[in-house]
């Protein structure tokens, strides 16, 4: 894993551990997940010239709720106007002291293309 993502790295696993101690299942999606889960083609992230800028996430419009709980405990605020404005199926939380943002995706990830 490129050196500069060791903050997102470090965050990625405060997340995921909190989410896991309440109980709500949430996945990696985005170049962290490919960087894990592909790790011997890690590099081509760096050599492609691209830097992570956020963290991305996967869950259940069900456990929305418990998940919103979770950032704010953590530190984040949402951008209320994304859940509002997607319907529900996207949430986007910040936080300040790090610089980290975090795109949360419900049931559906549309961009291009739908995932579900």
């Amino acid at each position: 894993m490129p050196e500069n993502d060791s903050k997102f790295e470090n965050e990625l696993q405060v997340v995921l551990h909190a989410c896991n101690e309440t109980g709500v299942l949430i996945r990696v999606l985005g170049s962290m997940a490919f960087q894990i889960h592909c790790p011997h083609y890690a590099h081509l992230h760096a050599a492609s010239g691209r830097i992570t800028t956020d963290l991305d996430f996967g869950s259940y419009g069900k456990h929305s709720k418990a998940i919103r709980e979770t950032m704010l405990k953590l530190g984040y605020e949402e951008k209320r106007e994304i859940f509002v404005l997607s319907g529900g199926e996207r949430a986007f939380f910040t936080k300040r002291e790090s610089g980290v943002l975090v795109d949360v995706f419900y049931d559906n990830l549309d961009f291009s293309h739908t995932i579900t």
